[in-house]
């Protein structure tokens, strides 16, 4: 199970981070930002930054 969170963990966060974006009204930036940010705080995550 651990696995497969780790394996989906951009997904869940390119979802979130596009969430937050909509929310706040601010989902204009383009798909490469959002998983450009996804992947730099999927990144933390793994070093145990985040």
């Amino acid at each position: 199970m651990a696995r497969l969170l780790h394996h989906f963990s951009p997904v869940f966060a390119f979802g979130l981070a596009l969430d937050e974006k909509v929310a706040a009204g601010q989902a204009s930036d383009a798909a490469t930002t959002v998983i450009a940010r996804a992947r730099a705080d999927r990144a933390c995550a793994c070093r145990g930054i985040g």
